[in-house]
């Protein structure tokens, strides 16, 4: 999966728009990597910047946990008297 970054900053003042950035994000399952670029218009300053970051979370299985309370449910009966009153 890609994502793309962008913002931007403004001075309430005089000065105005100070400067903007956009980068590219990839999202890995182990990873993110991000190549960004930043414009300071107040400085006339261009920067590049690569970013990567590891993901150390496992993402969570929501089908899992959907299988498990579906198996309870049958478990305890509860899903015949659900269909009994909805029949």
């Amino acid at each position: 999966k890609w994502g793309l970054k962008g913002g931007f900053q403004v001075d309430f003042g005089e000065t105005g728009t100070i400067g903007q950035r956009l980068g590219v994000v990839y999202i890995g399952e182990s990873f993110l990597f991000e190549i960004a670029a930043n414009y300071d218009a107040s400085r006339d300053n261009l920067g590049v910047r690569f970013g990567f970051e590891p993901r150390f979370l496992p993402k969570p299985n929501y089908s899992a946990l959907a299988a498990w309370r579906s198996h309870r449910l049958d478990r305890d009966g509860w899903s015949d008297q659900i269909r009994s009153r909805l029949l």
